[in-house]
């Protein structure tokens, strides 16, 4: 399935949901306690959209300001979880190491190349960022989890994930105007953000969030 299929599918999915305020509240948020869960993911950050992102969460804030919106430092796209994060989580420089060496030879032959962040979608429990690449993170992914196989290591993965997508809403409150956030949807399906130059990964130890106050860099992987 291309991205542009995959978000209109989750957009269809999930219209009535949010039309109805019927979304998934996220425990952790409305706890106000520090995110103790971590993990281990190979990951992209987002560094060249700051104006336009900064410019569509003030247009969703001024709708809703109760939601839980991504800083701009933490701003992500998710290429693969090796370990998704979990209270139980416990570090391992051995795994380390294995993901280090899975990550940078899934990636060998990859040159730099663009993602274009254009238009959100929500599902019931989060808003994304639409990117779309031309499925080179699909590539990069199948990589991946034919290495895992090799190296005899269990796949984390909670789905196989086939878009290009950076999170930037979690709900952490009850829709304050669903009738006006979902016009505000409509109207910013279609929003141009920029194109992101996509030159390094990033694999991170971090918590759900991807906080920049808690993220360790294990290392930068330059294409």
């Amino acid at each position: 399935m291309s991205s542009a299929e995959l978000y209109n599918q989750i957009y269809l999915n999930n219209k009535s949901y949010l039309e109805s305020g019927n979304i998934d509240i996220d425990k952790v948020l409305t706890s106000g306690k520090p995110d103790l869960r971590r993990g281990i993911s190979l990951i992209i950050p987002i560094k060249q959209i700051f104006t336009s992102y900064e410019h569509l969460v003030n247009v969703f804030s001024n709708v809703d300001p109760n939601q839980y919106y991504y800083n701009f430092d933490d701003l992500h796209i998710t290429i693969f979880d090796f370990i998704h994060a979990k209270n139980e989580y416990q570090r391992n420089s051995s795994l380390e190491d294995a993901f280090l060496e899975i990550s940078k030879r899934a990636v060998d032959k990859i040159r730099a190349f663009n993602i274009e962040l254009k238009g959100v979608v929500f599902s019931r429990s989060a808003g994304l960022i639409k990117g779309f690449d031309n499925n080179v993170l699909v590539l990069i992914r199948k990589n991946i989890r034919e290495l895992m196989n090799s190296y005899s290591l269990t796949n984390d993965e909670r789905y196989e994930s086939e878009s290009s997508h950076a999170t930037f809403v979690r709900f952490r409150k009850a829709l304050q105007n669903p009738t006006k956030f979902n016009e505000t949807i409509e109207n910013n399906k279609d929003t141009e953000l920029g194109i992101e130059e996509i030159t390094n990964f990033e694999l991170v130890e971090h918590d759900w969030y991807n906080s920049s106050q808690t993220k360790r860099i294990i290392q930068r992987i330059r294409l």
